[in-house]
């Protein structure tokens, strides 16, 4: 954000003042919006290094943090329900001074939140009335901390809104920085004639509040005419909420999504590496019988001289056909029978732990792509946020262990069907949530034959003896809606009663067994 639409950002926001906050909220760890009584507008500001940002919005935000930093619960306590009286800015400078006042009976506080929008220097700060800073968004020693002082900045640059002409004129002779010169402006403005029309537009622009938004080279957006040769587009107030706040969000969404299914799929390909290993070590097992065979072969035939043989052929006592026993010719024959007996006794004891580890990696690998079913399927930022969740709490995520707290978020969707009430669940969270909380033991359950997807709770009245089967007709056709099939496609559903519906103790959210179940196909 360049420092004329930054000022001019500003200027949109006094038709703030006088107006009381209303509600204070975060949108992520750096992007937060205060919303005012009897207004449409909130005021949206973004404190992340690529994109500091501030301006009044009218579209609604989805709230996406769960968790709110420390600073913006002390901004409610603060803020909520102060009214704005005034708001500064001086020149060029991307710093705006917010002024609050709250009276409370006889009591009287002042505060003041600064804005500062300076890339990775980005900061909200807020103080009392005699600028003692109380709290701020990023602390940097030794300035800005508590109980200091904030001294105004102020940068050493001559400011190309204020400065006299002739001292810019000098320093742009020599090429010197100037405050509000920079970016496309230095790259573009070459001669004195052009730097004195610049001069003069920016000056007589806010002079008279008369703007016209401008993008250059699809990037940059000045809110009056550079007359310089390069690529522009008139453009509005809702092209800058789309350029800096709806894409952004959108690109981040989408990276958090990636991100996700970066790690699901690393796993996967950890589990296919198990898998391969153990379906190994179960061939393996699968010789217990031959071994079994050796042994008994060897001691069969007690006279034998073995002694220095790699292998004998013995005609086989169950089959009468010719096998080779290989042999370890630095033992007897006993000896050969003996360790022949030992593989069979670990092989035999060994296949039942392995199958029991391929049956774990399987559910694993059912479990892994449900969530990446639940990512593809994510439609905001707290899905996405409860997805992350579970993989914390199944250990594929590792991070702090942080303070149960109790959310808004609900994990799970309320539709009717044919008049009856229906829950699906958002993720493996919500599968498991509208079992156990929604649902009576004597309601319908559906879910998708062999693939991963959202689980269905049909709501049953008590009384009720059966259901038609259009309207379980009509819960298939919904599980189908929410899979990843292409249209048209075909899909086998099962249903059963949920007291049918059992998870086992160790499995994964969401995971579940059932029977005495009946299969609808349907379309997608």
């Amino acid at each position: 954000m360049n420092n004329y639409l930054f000022k001019y950002s500003i200027i949109k926001s006094r038709q703030l003042i006088g107006k009381r906050v209303s509600s204070v909220f975060s949108y992520s760890s750096s992007s937060f919006s205060l919303g005012f009584k009897n207004s449409d507008f909130f005021l949206y500001i973004d404190l992340s290094p690529q994109s500091g940002f501030v301006f009044p919005i009218t579209q609604k935000i989805i709230k996406t943090s769960i968790n709110e930093p420390s600073f913006l619960q002390f901004l409610k306590k603060k803020l909520n329900n102060s009214t704005l009286i005034d708001i500064e800015q001086n020149g060029s400078e991307r710093v705006a001074y917010f002024l609050f006042e709250d009276i409370r009976g006889l009591i009287k506080n002042r505060f003041r939140l600064i804005i500062e929008t300076m890339g990775r220097y980005s900061n909200l700060i807020l103080t009392d009335s005699d600028n003692n800073i109380l709290q701020a968004y990023k602390y940097v020693e030794p300035s800005i901390m508590p109980h200091k002082k904030y001294k105004k900045v102020k940068s050493d640059m001559p400011d190309l809104m204020t400065e006299d002409i002739e001292t810019l004129k000098l320093k742009f002779k020599y090429k010197e920085n100037i405050l509000g010169l920079g970016g496309i402006l230095r790259k573009n403005i070459k001669t004195e004639e052009e730097f004195l029309l610049l001069i003069n537009t920016i000056r007589q622009s806010f002079q008279s509040d008369k703007f016209k938004l401008y993008l250059y080279n699809n990037k940059d957006i000045y809110p009056f005419n550079l007359h310089i040769d390069l690529k522009k587009e008139e453009v509005d107030d809702d092209f800058i909420v789309t350029k800096f706040i709806t894409k952004p969000n959108k690109n981040e969404f989408k990276n958090r999504k990636n991100n996700l299914e970066t790690i699901l799929n690393k796993r996967i390909k950890s589990l296919e590496k198990r898998l391969g290993k153990v379906k190994k070590e179960l061939q393996n097992c699968d010789n217990a019988d031959k071994y079994k065979n050796y042994a008994e072969n060897l001691l069969s035939n007690p006279n034998l001289d073995t002694k220095y043989k790699k292998s004998i052929k013995l005609n086989d006592i169950y089959t009468l056909q010719e096998i080779n026993i290989p042999l370890n010719p630095e033992k007897n024959l006993f000896s050969n029978a003996q360790n022949y007996f030992k593989k069979y006794k670990k092989a035999k004891k060994s296949k039942s732990i392995i199958k029991k580890r391929i049956k774990e990696t399987m559910r694993e690998f059912e479990f892994i792509h449900q969530l990446l079913f639940d990512v593809y399927f994510a439609q905001n930022e707290k899905d996405v946020e409860d997805i992350k969740n579970i993989m914390v709490k199944e250990n594929l995520i590792r991070m702090k262990k942080q303070k149960n707290r109790k959310l808004s978020y609900k994990p799970y969707e309320h539709i009717k069907i044919d008049d009856f009430d229906a829950y699906v669940g958002k993720n493996a969270r919500g599968n498991d949530f509208i079992r156990i909380k929604l649902a009576s033991k004597n309601d319908l359950w559906f879910h998708a034959k062999d693939k991963p997807g959202a689980h269905l709770i049909l709501k049953l009245p008590n009384k009720l003896q059966s259901v038609d089967d259009n309207v379980k007709i009509l819960c298939a056709e919904e599980i189908a809606r929410r899979s990843k099939l292409s249209n048209d496609e075909k899909i086998d559903v099962d249903y059963t009663f949920v007291k049918f519906v059992k998870k086992p103790k160790n499995f994964k959210t969401g995971m579940v067994t059932y029977s005495n179940f009946k299969t609808i196909t349907v379309k997608k």
